[in-house]
């Protein structure tokens, strides 16, 4: 749902490195091998892409795609609403969890695709109850209603 742009500026604002300036086939080691611009800011999300003796390092491109899934974040669901919704079910089944924090990674706009494509399937598959504006998504999951009105 995101575009390289968008996470690139992303990056950029934590890291001060502008992903869209290198070349897409190398790995970050590129912008140290040429002395540029790496200090304090975002290091954390810096090293994670420099790679280690067990990992390679990944390419821009690799980083961005990765970025374009879930920002700076750690863990994911994506996928087509399908899969999401899938994904959602596998792990509220498999961790007994029975509430999840949709956080978008780059804005609203997360949410309300989550709200319109993500949501409609768990309906359909009886995992959510009937759209009801008194009910949080929680409730819903566990097939009860809050105790107290959604203001």
């Amino acid at each position: 749902m995101q575009t390289d742009d968008v996470v690139a500026t992303l990056y950029a604002g934590n890291t001060g490195i502008d992903l869209r300036t290198l070349d897409p086939d190398q790995t970050l080691h590129q912008v140290l091998d040429a002395g540029g611009p790496i200090g304090q800011m975002g290091t954390s999300n810096i090293e994670r892409f420099l790679g280690s003796a067990e990992r390679p390092a990944p390419t821009v491109r690799e980083i961005l795609d990765e970025l374009r899934g879930r920002g700076t974040r750690g863990f994911r669901l994506v996928g087509d609403p399908t899969e999401v919704a899938d994904g959602v079910e596998e792990l509220a089944a498999r961790t007994g969890l029975d509430g999840f924090l949709i956080e978008p990674v780059f804005g609203t706009r997360d949410v309300e695709a989550f709200g319109d494509l993500v949501l409609p399937i768990l309906r359909e598959r009886g995992r959510l109850s009937p759209r009801r504006s008194d009910a949080t998504f929680r409730s819903r999951m566990r097939g009860m209603l809050p105790a107290a009105p959604v203001s």
